[in-house]
């Protein structure tokens, strides 16, 4: 995992109802926020879309890469010393053998702050 115990801890993960759900604490003094605005740390959008691959990646014990989306939206910033925990809720199905589709929703502070739905190929670790 790139940024798992890097940039963010899971504090939770369950799988229920054929949704995954997930609660993070973004890590604050990771150095991506230096750069990221420096003075006005934000967390980049790129590390909350890789994020959700990990997060599946985990979930189900396999390389999960995003190949294709369909839908990317992001809805509010997150700016770490007010959102330190992000809720990511997916679901999922198959398409093909290694082939998943996902829809995901990331809220804080039970604020929409992203949502996507792509295909990720997906193979054993």
């Amino acid at each position: 995992m790139l940024f798992e115990w890097n940039l963010y801890t899971i504090m939770s993960m369950e799988y229920t109802d054929d949704v995954l759900h997930t609660s993070i604490r973004i890590h604050r003094e990771h150095n991506v926020f230096d750069g990221h605005f420096p003075g006005n740390p934000v967390l980049p959008g790129v590390c909350t879309l890789q994020i959700v691959g990990e997060l599946l990646s985990k979930h189900l014990n396999q390389m999960c890469l995003l190949i294709k989306s369909d839908n990317i939206k992001f809805l509010s910033i997150v700016i770490p010393a007010e959102n330190t925990i992000l809720n990511y809720e997916m679901s999922f199905h198959s398409k093909d053998v290694n082939l998943l589709f996902v829809k995901c929703a990331v809220t804080s502070n039970e604020v929409e702050v992203f949502k996507m739905k792509g295909s990720y190929s997906c193979q054993k670790c």
